[in-house]
């Protein structure tokens, strides 16, 4: 099988809050905050002496003004691309199911319990799972030589960061089940999926917000892009022989060495150069 996954993410932030304050502790406080702004103003609130009491809440606080004053201006930029190639493989007997799992086992939590003051102990209790590539495949080969494949195919990863309301670990699952005749040697297409998701964000305070040029000031703005494509290839190598074992086993070696003759050593100042994909599927193999 050969996975290709091709997967740009774009990302920009923009955006000012400011705020006034007074070293008293019942002095006044204006402030603009908001919470699409990364960095809180409450710190830069902070170093101009309001109060430590004071908690902002999102869009506009007012109040009367002194000569403490601070700004907090952001400009962001992020973008990211990563591409994966994996070309898992495995050999069976016709019609004997067959698996591959090649990623980690990731434990999860199934249920906790804790303590009510008693002397009885709190514990956690958790679930190992595989997180990465998983193949069920089941081939039965006909009289004319054709490949019937039962096909089990699943794709997890660990999603980066906290999701908000999330109890415990998530992961993203792409699943394919489906049966298919494939030639001997050739190539199918198991599935594909291509997702776009645009998200853009705009918070301000109303009116001061809208004045050209200066409401800048009194607004934050984000917008993220991001892309997916995801194939999954399919091709079935029939063994009648020894000599087709011994041949498939010397490609494999060979294919091996190749790839590790190109690596390129990884330093501090250079960055490892990415291979591309090559532009016919049999390359992949």
């Amino acid at each position: 099988a050969a996975i290709v996954e091709v997967s740009g993410d774009v990302a920009e932030r923009l955006g000012a809050q400011l705020g006034f304050g007074t070293q008293q502790a019942q002095g006044s406080l204006g402030a603009t905050s908001f919470s699409n702004g990364g960095v809180s103003l409450q710190g830069v609130l902070t170093a101009v002496g309001a109060p430590a009491s004071v908690a902002l809440s999102t869009g506009a606080t007012l109040a009367a003004s002194n000569n403490d004053f601070g700004l907090l201006v952001q400009a962001l930029s992020n973008s990211s691309r990563a591409r994966l190639l994996s070309t898992p493989s495995v050999t069976t007997l016709d019609n004997e199911p067959a698996t591959i799992v090649v990623g980690q086992n990731v434990p999860f939590r199934t249920g906790s319990f804790a303590t009510d003051g008693n002397t009885l102990t709190p514990f956690t209790t958790i679930e190992r799972q595989d997180v990465g590539i998983t193949m069920n495949v089941v081939p039965r080969i006909t009289a004319g030589g054709v490949v019937q494949l039962v096909i089990e195919q699943e794709i997890s990863s660990l999603v980066n960061g906290n999701v908000e309301g999330a109890a415990d670990l998530v992961t993203n699952r792409r699943v394919i089940n489906t049966t298919v005749m494939a030639d001997n040697g050739g190539t199918v297409v198991l599935g594909g999926l291509i997702t776009d998701d645009r998200l853009n964000s705009e918070q301000k305070v109303p009116g001061l917000g809208d004045i050209p040029v200066v409401g800048n000031l009194f607004k934050s703005r984000n917008a993220s892009e991001s892309r997916r494509t995801l194939f999954v290839f399919l091709r079935p190598t029939i063994l009648r022989d020894r000599a087709d074992i011994q041949a498939a086993a010397t490609n494999r070696m060979t294919r091996l060495r190749q790839a590790d003759a190109t690596a390129i050593p990884r330093t501090i100042l250079r960055e490892q150069e990415v291979r591309q994909l090559p532009l016919e599927i049999q390359g992949l193999y």
